[in-house]
């Protein structure tokens, strides 16, 4: 199922590295998405702030995410005496974070496998700040061509004389 979020500037982006599950993927026995949505060790209100996953594997990016919410699970780990809350995350496909996919890890691998930043500092971060749906209506300037489309729908291209237009309908 895609989204259509609105990301905000002061979203969270929650990098992962996948060093133990990463090699699971690799023998088809989970997905990118899986292995990045699993129990990380969270506080659970910066858990919910968190909008975007991005699953990182030997320095890349393979997979990223709209968050739409986490469940979380507060346990004591073993061997330890402290309880520790770890935050699951639940995604959905967002097809305006595909261009993360294949790009270097956004920020240097650490001993922690989590972080959390900002989602303005994410590159490319600025057309999902930005985004909204399309205008139905309105001008478009490209150059010396201009678009116009009515309130009903019709269009009109004003462009030089000498240029080659060239129309593809769809389906």
């Amino acid at each position: 199922m895609a989204t259509k979020n609105k990301y905000q500037a002061d979203d969270l982006v929650a990098a992962v590295w996948l060093h133990q599950t990463g090699p699971r993927v690799l023998a088809d026995e989970m997905t990118w998405e899986e292995a990045a949505s699993e129990r990380w060790a969270m506080d659970a209100d910066k858990a919910d702030r968190v909008r975007v996953l991005i699953g990182v594997f030997q320095d890349q990016i393979q997979g990223a995410w709209a968050v739409t919410g986490a469940e979380h699970h507060a346990e004591v780990p073993e061997g330890k005496t402290r309880v520790v809350n770890r935050s699951l995350f639940k995604t959905a496909e967002d097809p305006r974070l595909a261009y993360l996919v294949g790009m270097p890890s956004p920020v240097t691998s650490r001993r922690n496998p989590q972080t959390t930043f900002e989602l303005r500092d994410l590159l490319g971060a600025a057309a999902l700040i930005e985004a909204t749906e399309p205008a139905t209506h309105g001008l478009v300037q490209l150059g010396r061509f201009t678009l116009l489309v009515s309130e009903s729908g019709d269009a009109e291209l004003r462009m030089p004389s000498d240029a080659v237009l060239t129309v593809r309908t769809s389906s």
